[in-house]
C-alpha cells in the first residue's frame, strides 16, 4: 500500500475498503476511510445478522515505512489513528478484532481512543499462539520427518529432528515456553533443505536505517534487557535498538527477572538461523566487522 505522504495513505485506504466493499456487493462513496471502514462493517453485520471479525496486519507499516523522516511517520501515525478510531464505537458490530504489528505505539498514540485492546505479546497465557510447539512437531511433521530420514545423506529421525530444533525453535515470549517459527519450519519441509528462510525474506528498511544511524548503540548491546514499561513507551522519535531487535526477531525472550514489582526480560538469539543472520546481512550489519558480530552474538547468549 502506498503511503508516501499522509493524502497518499488516506486514499489508498478509501481504495482498498471500496474494493472490499464491492466485493460483497456494497456500494460505498463516503470520502475518508473512517467513514468507509464504519459503514462496512456496519453493513457486513446487517448482511450475515453476525458480528464482525477484524483482522490488521502490520498496522504500523506507515509509520515505520519513514522512521527517518519522523515528520512523515508522525504523520501517518495521526492518519492511522483516525482510521483505527472508529473501531471502538463499532464494539456492538464486533467479535474479534486481532491486531499484529512490530512496534507496540500503544494507547498513547494509534490506539488511544480503544482502551478496550488487550496486548498479549508478553502474556503467559498466549506465549505458544504464534509458533509451533515441539510437540505440534512430532505431531504434525513426523510423516515429513520420516520421509527425510529415508533419504541418503539426512540421518536419522532423531538427528533430523535435533537438527530443526537447532536451526529454528527457540522463540520465547515467557522465557519458558519455545516455539518454531513456522515460515522457516514449513520452507523447510517444503524446500528439503536447512537453510535461513526467515533471514531470506527481508530485513524490515526501517531497522537498518535505525541500526546504521546508531551503530554505537547496537555494538554497546550485551545481555540487552527490556521491560514491559519500554515497550509501552515506544516512541518514534527515540526507538531504542534492543526492543526492535526482539520486536523484529533478531532476539527474543531469554528468561524473566523480577526485582521486587518491577519485571524486566532478558533477550538472547533464538536459534542458528537467527544467529547466522547477523553474519549474512550484509546490508543491516554492513558497518560491521565480523570480530563486531561475533563479539555480539557471544553477548547475545547461545541460540
Amino acid at each position: 500500500m502506498a503511503n508516501k505522504t499522509p493524502e497518499t495513505l488516506e486514499n489508498e485506504l478509501s481504495i482498498e475498503l471500496r474494493k472490499r466493499a464491492g466485493a460483497e456487493g456494497f456500494d460505498i462513496d463516503y470520502a475518508t476511510p473512517s467513514a468507509i471502514f464504519k459503514t462496512l462493517i456496519e453493513a457486513l453485520y446487517r448482511k450475515y445478522d453476525k458480528r464482525v471479525v477484524v483482522l490488521i496486519d502490520e498496522y504500523d507499516k506507515p509509520i515505520l515505512d519513514h522512521i527517518s523522516d519522523v515528520d512523515k511517520a508522525e504523520a501517518n501515525r495521526e492518519v492511522l489513528r483516525g482510521f483505527y478510531g472508529i473501531l471502538k464505537s463499532m464494539d456492538p458490530y464486533l467479535r474479534l478484532t486481532f491486531v499484529t504489528g512490530v512496534s507496540r505505539f500503544t494507547k498513547t498514540s494509534i490506539f488511544s481512543e480503544l482502551n478496550n485492546l488487550l496486548d498479549i505479546t508478553l502474556t503467559e497465557r498466549y506465549a505458544s499462539i504464534c509458533g509451533i510447539a515441539i510437540e505440534e512437531l512430532d505431531g504434525y511433521f513426523s510423516d515429513h520427518i520420516k520421509h527425510l530420514a529415508s533419504l541418503d545423506g539426512w540421518g536419522s529421525y532423531g538427528d533430523i529432528h535435533e537438527d530443526i530444533l537447532k536451526w529454528y525453535d527457540g522463540y520465547s515470549w515467557d522465557g519458558r515456553t519455545r516455539v518454531i517459527n513456522p515460515f522457516s519450519l514449513l520452507s523447510f519441509f517444503m524446500q528439503e533443505r536447512f537453510s535461513s528462510f526467515w533471514y531470506a525474506s527481508g530485513t524490515p528498511t526501517f531497522l537498518v536505517k535505525l541500526i546504521k544511524s546508531k551503530p554505537s548503540s547496537f555494538l554497546a548491546l550485551s545481555k540487552p534487557e527490556i521491560s514491559e514499561r519500554v515497550l509501552d513507551t515506544f516512541d518514534i522519535r527515540k526507538m531504542g535498538v534492543s526492543p526492535l531487535l526482539f520486536q523484529t526477531g533478531y532476539l527474543t525472550v531469554g528468561k524473566k527477572r523480577r526485582r521486587g514489582d518491577a519485571e524486566s526480560f532478558i533477550l538472547k538469539i533464538p536459534n542458528f538461523e537467527v544467529r547466522e543472520a547477523f553474519y549474512l546481512n550484509k546490508v543491516a550489519f554492513a558497518f560491521l566487522g565480523r570480530d563486531d558480530i561475533q563479539m555480539l552474538v557471544e553477548a547475545c547468549g547461545p541460540p
